[in-house]
């Protein structure tokens, strides 16, 4: 007597699918990885040394697309009446740039940029001097 043949509960086609969807799928680990990626910020002043009546540039490094906000303080304990420090969106290559005018009367300062994403905050640290 002969069996009759019984039927995959899945036509073998529809298993493929199945296993190219779970193939697509990133694994847990892969997705904490893209979530928990640190945050860096590299932040300086060019020109780091300068005269009087100059016009620096405050620059940092990130990761591309992280919002960043920027503040400069003279040695005097003043901020310069040109420096915004606006919010910033870091470009492709994880540049944020804030041009001033330096006009003070003291010996340098200290740069800062705050950059958050998602959850994340990082602060980046310049000094300049003013000769």
């Amino acid at each position: 007597m002969r069996m009759p043949r019984r039927r995959p509960a899945l036509p073998l086609f529809m298993l493929g699918i199945v296993a190219l969807c779970l193939l697509a799928v990133p694994t847990r680990s892969q997705a904490q990885t893209r979530h928990t990626t640190p945050l860096l910020v590299t932040a300086w002043v060019t020109p780091s040394a300068m005269s009087h009546d100059a016009y620096p540039t405050l620059v940092a490094r990130t990761v591309p697309g992280t919002r960043c906000t920027a503040d400069v303080v003279y040695s005097t304990g003043y901020a310069p009446v040109s420096f915004t420090g606006n919010l910033e969106r870091a470009n492709r290559q994880g540049m944020v740039k804030w041009p001033w005018h330096e006009e003070t009367s003291g010996t340098g300062g200290r740069a800062y940029v705050v950059c958050r994403r998602g959850q994340q905050t990082q602060v980046g640290l310049a000094g300049f001097q003013v000769r």
